[in-house]
């Protein structure tokens, strides 16, 4: 635990731009013009936000050519989940081998997860889905300091062994290998960088959902579904997506709706493919 913290606190601090878009997605009152403004002069940004939202994952009919475009097509709280995501993914340079996949994959992944968690509640919460977009990319960047620290302990193989076993016990197999499982990293992390304590509550409770604040419930419960059906080493998988839906079933979600988010990622996953 305490060469946990030492890592974190070893990091570099976050960067103007990344901090100035953390405070701006905490705004009640956002505006297109807004977030442009603060990204506009970042031509690698945009460049990368370009190339991810014109990928088959967003099922754009037409190519996204400007950043103007794509705020107007995607909405400002959706774009801004993309840029921390890829924010985020650049501040570090980590070896994801340990999970069975590279740092491509593991930011494919994340936005895939945004993907399903949008197309999702767009359906059935609209508030709820713009208070989850910022906690959903959150919720598994404690697996970076974890996957150096298990690859630092020359347990690489024997982890990744296991989990391809069995990825339901994930969260235990982490704290077996390192006394500490990848959620409760990304909490100190979080902390560390001064996160909106919102955000934090949304995410601290998934393991846990059984002793969650009544206000936090549904909240852990939707991030637990995502996170299983898109889970970083299987996503979609039948697997996964059996699992995500026993879920959501015992969670009390309605399940036709799952299924048909479920086929539309998978349809877009193909064409990418």
């Amino acid at each position: 635990m305490k060469d946990i913290i030492k890592d974190i606190e070893s990091l570099p601090p976050l960067s103007k731009t990344l901090i100035n878009i953390i405070t701006f997605s905490q705004k009640k009152d956002k505006t297109n013009e807004e977030l442009i403004s603060l990204i506009k002069d970042d031509s690698l940004l945009i460049s990368s936000l370009l190339k991810i939202s014109n990928s088959a994952l967003f099922g754009f009919k037409n190519k996204v050519t400007n950043i103007q475009n794509l705020v107007n097509l995607l909405g400002v709280n959706f774009t801004v989940s993309l840029i921390l995501s890829n924010s985020l993914e650049k501040s570090f340079n980590i070896d994801f081998s340990p999970y069975g996949i590279n740092q491509e994959e593991f930011q494919n992944r994340t936005c895939l997860a945004i993907n399903f968690l949008n197309l999702w509640l767009s359906k059935i919460d609209i508030n709820l889905k713009n208070n989850l977009l910022l906690p959903v990319i959150l919720v598994d960047i404690g697996k970076h300091l974890l996957s150096t620290k298990i690859i630092n302990q020359n347990k690489k193989n024997d982890f990744l062994y296991k989990i391809q076993k069995d990825l339901e016990c994930l969260t235990s197999l982490e704290k077996k290998f390192c006394s500490i499982s990848s959620l409760e990293i990304t909490i100190k992390l979080l902390k560390y960088w001064n996160i909106d304590k919102n955000i934090i509550n949304n995410i601290k409770h998934i393991d846990k959902i059984e002793i969650s604040p009544k206000n936090y419930e549904k909240s852990a419960k939707i991030l637990d579904v995502v996170k299983t059906i898109c889970n970083i080493s299987t996503p979609l998988s039948e697997n996964s997506i059996k699992r995500g839906l026993e879920k959501a079933k015992e969670y009390d979600f309605d399940i036709e709706i799952l299924n048909d988010i479920v086929s539309k990622m998978k349809e877009r996953i193909s064409i990418e493919n």
